[in-house]
């Protein structure tokens, strides 16, 4: 097979009139059922639903956010601050800044002269 590679086919778009090639049937032949022709349905007459397709976007999306009330009912907050998430984002945003979090301002502040006389 390596060996055909320049190999062209063409094909003459007229059919002979005899009897089909390759034992292929004529479409003459062949029932509308056979060619995957769907069949015809029944229909019922009377009246037709009117059904709305137009909705919003938040009657199709269930409401996700979080909610968290204050007890004294003052102010409503989407953020839990005790969160997993939460946590990790400061821990996060603590290293980019080179900030450290000790439980002592004078000792943050300490630490902080520290790392400025190193560098």
């Amino acid at each position: 097979m390596a060996a055909v590679r320049g190999l062209r086919v063409s094909v003459k778009a007229e059919a002979p009139a005899g009897p089909p090639a390759l034992g292929l049937p004529s479409p003459e032949v062949e029932s509308g059922v056979e060619r995957g022709e769907p069949e015809p349905m029944e229909v019922e007459e009377g009246e037709l639903e009117i059904v709305p397709v137009r909705r919003s976007l938040k009657e199709l999306l269930p409401d996700t956010s979080r909610r968290y009330e204050n007890k004294a009912g003052s102010f409503i907050t989407g953020i839990d601050v005790t969160s997993k998430e939460a946590i990790e984002k400061k821990e996060q945003r603590a290293k980019r800044f080179h900030f450290r979090a000790e439980v002592n301002l004078a000792q943050r502040n300490v630490s902080l002269d520290r790392d400025m006389m190193k560098k």
